[in-house]
């Protein structure tokens, strides 16, 4: 009996293709795997009980992809129009990617002889392994206030390792979807949220949440093996001198969405452009930046798009469209300077009711204006966050993005509007006028979580508004590491998604 199984696969690497073809050649039966621009089909020519039974081994052996979408079978005859696609070339592209089965795994561990006896011991005496993988050095170490502060200190990002997924819920929420990503083939970070009682004196993280993922690679699967055995079940790492980017992955709308990163995705040949691309940046750089990069993808006769580039670091962070081969900004994000004190001047001068509302806030929150120290290199909403998160006496950008997560009303009543100025002809957000409405908000004693889930929601609106003013839009590309943040995501999604259609980038990331 001929059948035809369909997989959607949203990237043009070939390595989920490669081991579905060695799982048919070991469980021998007569199919192959093809791989196609969106999806992959597996074509067998067996008899229906074999085909039943091989569908069951493949369920338990296949291992997850953040890749992988909806399934569908059919019969050859149902599947002719699948035949009008052309078959992918296959590249000889190697990836900095451990292609790590179950079986593998567990035939890795059998056969080691590594002793980290040494590293075990002085991480159990506080101490700091550093640990040699494929893709650079991690610094592993216990949950320690101490040496987490000390790597924070220097701009560096600290995570969770899971030596065993069945015992991390002792310290994290998990959803479903979370384990999922987690466990994926490609071993993408996953932003989690950390359990409060067992985050004391904010010991995994300063916000409660905190990016986690498994062993990657051979040493370090071999390594949480041994941290296991010693009943050491998930731990803090730092990557230092890596060799590319972890990929950074969240869920939504069952889409699994990359924020940024290039392990597992780069190298990769593009078949829109026939180019080879090294990482995002030089895909991105090379395709005039992250909205024309998506928009090339799925620009048609029949559909006119408008982009919303919303990015932490970019200063190009815009409202975007094309007209006439060339990228429109048609509202801009100021690049405003990291100087709190020299916007707090600028807001009074607005009106009466700014500059007593200026005065009301530094007489009430004295200790915010003593340690006013950001990064001088920062843009757009990354400046921008900081200065809230000062507002609200805050960290930085971080704990703005992560407070709100912890925010499930829907109440939108303390929802401000967002305005537009015209300077020099061009229009931009009025970042003035966002300050201001989060002093009010502080000054009305409502929570930081709060407060920052209210500015999302109605930066959410300002996008929604916007657009709906616009004539001949027929969809949206969101793109921008802004909208890794699922309270804007989700809220600009709803507002728009009954009228226009929305494009979220699925081969790609979402930002450099």
């Amino acid at each position: 009996m001929d059948l035809i199984y369909k997989l959607e696969f949203n990237t043009t690497n070939s390595y989920y293709k490669d081991i579905i073809n060695e799982l048919i050649k070991k469980y021998n039966i007569k199919a192959q795997c093809k791989q196609y621009l969106d999806y992959l089909l597996i074509k067998f020519e067996d008899e229906n009980e074999d085909i039943e039974n091989f569908f069951i081994y493949l369920e338990n052996k296949l291992p997850l992809s953040i890749f992988r979408g909806k399934t569908e079978i059919f019969t050859k005859k149902m599947s002719e129009d699948l035949c009008e696609d052309t078959e992918l070339e296959e590249y000889d592209v190697k990836l900095n990617l451990s292609l790590f089965t179950n079986d593998e795994i567990d035939n890795l561990i059998e056969t080691s002889q590594i002793d980290f006896s040494n590293d075990i011991n002085k991480i159990k005496d506080g101490g700091i392994s550093r640990l040699e993988t494929r893709n650079g050095l991690k610094n592993i170490f216990l949950p320690s206030l101490k040496h987490k502060k000390y790597f924070e200190e220097r701009n560096q990002e600290v995570r969770l390792l899971i030596t065993n997924i069945n015992k991390v819920s002792e310290i994290l929420e998990l959803e479903p979807h979370d384990t999922d990503l987690i466990c994926s083939i490609e071993r993408p970070l996953v932003k989690v949220k950390v359990r409060k009682d067992s985050n004391i004196d904010n010991i995994y993280s300063n916000t409660d949440y905190i990016y986690v993922k498994i062993a990657d690679d051979k040493e370090t699967v071999l390594f949480s093996e041994a941290l296991n055995k010693e009943g050491i079940s998930y731990l803090i790492y730092v990557s230092d001198e890596i060799y590319q980017n972890a990929l950074k992955v969240i869920s939504f709308n069952d889409q699994n969405i990359i924020v940024n990163g290039d392990k597992g995705l780069f190298p990769k040949i593009d078949y829109f452009t026939k180019e080879k691309y090294y990482s995002a940046k030089n895909y991105f750089d090379e395709n005039r930046g992250v909205f024309n990069s998506i928009l090339q993808k799925h620009i048609t006769k029949e559909k006119s798009f408008l982009g919303v580039y919303f990015s932490i670091d970019s200063k190009e962070s815009a409202f975007k469209i094309k007209k006439d081969n060339e990228i429109i900004d048609i509202i801009k994000i100021p690049n405003v300077k990291n100087n709190f004190l020299h916007y707090l001047d600028k807001i009074s001068q607005m009106n009466e009711d700014a500059a007593n509302t200026i005065l009301e806030y530094k007489k009430a929150f004295p200790k915010n204006l003593e340690h006013l120290e950001f990064d001088n290199n920062s843009n757009s909403f990354k400046t921008m966050l900081n200065h809230i998160a000062l507002v609200l006496g805050e960290k930085n950008y971080h704990n703005v993005k992560d407070l709100s997560l912890l925010v499930d009303e829907d109440d939108e009543s303390e929802l401000f509007e967002i305005n537009t100025l015209v300077v020099n002809n061009k229009t931009y957000l009025d970042f003035r006028n966002v300050l201001l409405n989060i002093m009010k908000l502080k000054l009305n004693s409502l929570s930081n979580e709060r407060i920052s889930y209210i500015f999302f929601k109605s930066l959410s609106m300002f996008i929604s508004k916007y657009i709906k003013k616009q004539e001949n839009i027929t969809s949206i590309i969101l793109c921008g590491n802004l909208f890794s943040n699922k309270v804007l995501l989700k809220n600009t999604y709803e507002n728009l998604i009954t009228e226009y259609s929305i494009v979220l980038p699925k081969a790609y990331p979402l930002d450099y």
